[in-house]
């Protein structure tokens, strides 16, 4: 009995995983099917909007995820403590909690797509001279709090640009959830 109980046990576990994987695969397939119907049925312009929309956003995210790089190089070879370390990593973190809560109203009364563009080429800049100001860590501090607000200013401006280029519903939650 204990036998026959194990073996229907691995029989549906083995049927659960193969169901599971089926369903993935037939989910996998529906939403690709999907994005290639809405790419088709996106004008040329849209389909530049949204690729440039998607590069800019991975942007910003290496111009603040870098920071994790950054740290086991600051204490070996810069000679910086753990504790100088941290403040770099809070100036960031308090100047990007500010700058969330006061530049959406900033983002909204000038140009988004100067302001996304603008700001990542600022976040850029400061992540490069970072790497000049590396034996001043108040230099340091201060670019990386400028990277921390600037950053802050990015997910504002690319959803004002993508609501502009994208303001069907139907299609603005499926390519919303890509970036």
């Amino acid at each position: 009995f204990v036998q026959n109980a194990s073996l229907l046990r691995l029989a549906f576990v083995q049927n659960a995983s193969l169901l599971r994987l089926a369903f993935v695969q037939n989910a996998s397939l529906l939403l690709f099917g999907h994005l290639a119907a809405m790419a088709v049925a996106m004008s040329s312009q849209q389909l530049v909007i949204f690729l440039a929309l998607y590069i800019a956003y991975g942007g910003y995210y290496v111009t603040k995820k870098n920071y994790g790089l950054l740290v086991s190089s600051l204490i070996d070879e810069v000679g910086l403590t753990k504790m100088q370390v941290g403040y770099l990593g809070s100036a960031f973190q308090v100047t990007s909690g500010a700058a969330k809560i006061l530049t959406p109203v900033f983002v909204d009364t000038h140009s988004p797509r100067l302001v996304l563009a603008g700001a990542l080429l600022l976040c850029s800049l400061a992540n490069l001279l970072m790497s000049l100001f590396t034996d001043n860590l108040l230099m340091m501090t201060i670019l990386w709090g400028l990277n921390g607000g600037l950053n802050a200013v990015g997910w504002p401006a690319l959803s004002n640009v993508f609501m502009a280029w994208f303001p069907k519903p139907e299609e603005r939650g499926t390519l919303y959830t890509l970036l």
